[in-house]
């Protein structure tokens, strides 16, 4: 190749600059005759062009076209064989015929912005032979690739949005293998904590705009730390990671503060263990939203699909049958007696309850002293029969749930 052909190809690639990326790696493909991979600093892939009509049977260049990222195996491969150190010690590109590169050995060369390198580049030696001039034509495309790249939001992959990224694969159901997911999350340096609960929230039409929607998203990240939040089908996704329930306890009542001063409505989904699955409990949570929006128009917080789901059956059930049929008969006595004398012992007692009967947590919980709790409980027994009855408490807790649950006063 001589000095005037060279030249031609810079300038070529130059004239592509106004087309964006795919035009100009496109060309760039043609003027090297070989496979071209582009990736992120995160090794996510950008692009991969192969304009020679021969298949790349490199299995890193196969697993990134199917997966689209490089896996957790390749990245420590990179390190442990030098190719990381050789990349990242070069002035230029770094020809690599050993490691990943004794096969089809490939020029690689790092593309930087600000002193800082933001995406990786390849050109596989498959059909063409790489040259001294191909170097050149590189450099040349690396120049204009950091232009092009320094204005896409792919290369600004802080550890929030590369899990966004995985979040939004996980629901378009595009990691079902375990092994791939593992390798995400390796790439990503995530390692997640034991419990998940995923909140969709509703926009309104109204709400769509762009700017409403980053704001919002702003707002849910700085207030809730444990929080990852993306967007999907027009909604907003928050997936939350804790180690305990208490935590996810905090994080709702945070968000319900956001979703009040914003008039939203939300849906949460069960506690779950295992991002895989994502996609059930997304659902979930929508259908939670979903019923939330008809049956509570006027509502603007967060419901819960165990809670929401059965107000919704039961509010199909008419008042008197719900009293009669569905409340324990010393529930039923306890909260008559309460409404009549204004008292609430039917309050006390669930707490006792919830407090596995200890006597010291219970006058904690309601600022009350114990003596206290053990007259009210005395008083209880009278009202309501002998508390520690079989099944007593169990029947009395879950009508205090069902009265919870029932939206109508009955």
């Amino acid at each position: 190749m001589n000095l005037e052909q060279n030249v031609k190809e810079r300038l070529a690639l130059y004239e592509c600059l106004p087309y964006g990326l795919e035009t100009v790696l496109h060309t760039a493909g043609e003027l090297f005759h070989n496979p071209i991979i582009l990736t992120t600093a995160g090794y996510k892939v950008i692009s991969l062009i192969n304009t020679t009509g021969v298949e790349n049977p490199d299995p890193i260049w196969q697993f990134c076209s199917k997966y689209g990222y490089c896996s957790a195996d390749s990245i420590d491969n990179f390190k442990s064989t030098g190719v990381t150190s050789a990349v990242h010690t070069a002035s230029g590109s770094t020809w690599i015929n050993f490691s990943v590169g004794k096969d089809i050995p490939r020029l690689i060369q790092r593309i930087e912005a600000k002193d800082k390198t933001i995406a990786y580049i390849g050109i596989y030696q498959l059909t063409s032979k790489i040259t001294e001039e191909t170097k050149f034509l590189l450099d040349t495309l690396c120049q204009i690739l950091s232009i092009l790249l320094q204005q896409s939001p792919l290369i600004y992959e802080e550890n929030d949005s590369i899990k966004a990224n995985i979040i939004q694969d996980l629901l378009h159901q595009n990691l079902r293998e375990p092994s791939i997911l593992e390798d995400r999350l390796l790439s990503a340096k995530w390692k997640p904590l034991s419990l998940f609960s995923i909140i969709v929230i509703l926009f309104h039409p109204s709400d769509t705009s762009s700017y409403f929607q980053k704001y919002l998203k702003r707002d849910i990240m700085n207030t809730l730390p444990i929080c990852t939040v993306t967007e999907y089908s027009g909604n907003l996704i928050v997936l939350l990671n804790a180690r305990k329930e208490a935590d996810f306890a905090l994080a709702y009542r945070q968000l319900n503060s956001i979703l009040k001063h914003n008039r939203l409505q939300a849906g949460a989904g069960r506690y779950f263990h295992t991002l895989t699955a994502l996609p059930y409990h997304y659902t979930l949570a929508l259908e939670s939203a979903t019923i939330a929006q008809v049956h509570n128009p006027g509502e603007y917080q967060l419901f819960q699909y165990d809670d929401d789901f059965l107000s919704h059956v039961l509010n199909r059930i008419p008042a008197q049958y719900c009293d009669e049929g569905l409340l324990s008969r010393g529930y039923s006595l306890l909260r008559a007696f309460d409404k009549e004398h204004n008292t609430e012992y039917a309050h006390t007692l669930e707490t006792f309850i919830e407090k596995w009967g200890n006597i010291n947590q219970t006058a904690e919980a309601l600022y009350v002293h114990r003596n206290t709790v053990r007259l009210h409980l005395q008083k209880i027994k009278e009202i309501a029969g002998d508390i520690y009855a079989p099944n007593f408490l169990f029947d009395f807790y879950l009508s205090s749930k069902l009265i919870r649950w029932y939206n109508r006063k009955i």
